[in-house]
């Protein structure tokens, strides 16, 4: 849970940064699974050394299950990262739209109060050329 606080209060750069960095290590796993791979292909699975054929498959069922793990752990990362990003983005649309905001409702009362001081002008030169008249 605290580092979901910690993710909330990191940046765009931050969470890039973090991003890259999982992807990086995705990219590592997915070369350490492809070398299990080429030495499971080179190597022919020897019945004597494993003790018979269902330990040859034991051993074979850890290797894929470590890359499956491997794969797991790293949609899971890109997922939180991805939530976490689109979490910062939505924070910062609401804070532009709260300024926004702010700034038409002074923008607003800067008219009314320019309406109301022109209006105020008006009632007095009516006032003016009233007295001036009668």
């Amino acid at each position: 849970m605290e580092k979901d606080n910690t993710l909330r209060h990191l940046n765009r750069a931050q969470l890039l940064d973090m991003l890259y960095d999982v992807v990086q290590e995705k990219e590592m796993l997915e070369k350490q699974v492809q070398d299990l791979e080429q030495q499971l292909s080179d190597r022919e699975i020897k019945v004597q050394e494993a003790g018979n054929l269902a330990k040859a498959a034991l051993k074979l069922n850890g290797v894929f299950e470590q890359a499956q793990a491997a794969a797991d752990q790293y949609e899971w990362n890109i997922r939180r990262a991805a939530d976490a990003e689109a979490e910062a983005i939505l924070k910062q649309a609401e804070t532009d739209a709260e300024e926004i905001r702010n700034k038409a409702r002074a923008e607003a009362e800067e008219i009314r109060n320019k309406a109301k001081r022109k209006a105020e002008e008006i009632r007095e030169h009516n006032e003016t050329s009233a007295e001036q008249r009668g």
